[in-house]
């Protein structure tokens, strides 16, 4: 144990930057998350097969993962996200599962 101390005491100093001062937080809480959906945004725009993609994509499942329950390749997948991102103005996939959720084009279901 001697020998690690005096080993760590021979180190180069870091430059560390500058500190915050004490009585700064650093990040405040969010007291509330609000997200509009765009009124030009429905699921009336969306196929059928894309609302599948997109309540797979909800359930946290990945492309390869959509791809093997809908018997589809895994780019298919990604085009129909793309297409998906296209129609609603979205730019990620977290912005078009939130809106689902928020529009309730898809629901959460308890499963057994």
């Amino acid at each position: 144990m001697d020998s690690l101390r005096t080993s760590t005491r021979h180190l180069p100093a870091r430059d560390a930057g500058p500190a915050l001062p004490p009585s700064r937080p650093i990040a405040r809480p969010c007291r509330r998350v609000v997200f509009q959906i765009p009124p030009a945004v429905t699921s009336d725009r969306l196929s059928k097969r894309e609302l599948d993609v997109l309540a797979l994509l909800a359930s946290g499942k990945t492309d390869a993962q959509i791809a093997a329950r809908l018997a589809i390749s895994p780019r298919t997948v990604s085009t129909h996200i793309s297409n998906m991102l296209n129609k609603t103005g979205f730019s990620n996939r977290m912005q078009l599962v939130v809106w689902a959720f928020a529009a309730e084009v898809i629901n959460l279901v308890a499963q057994r």
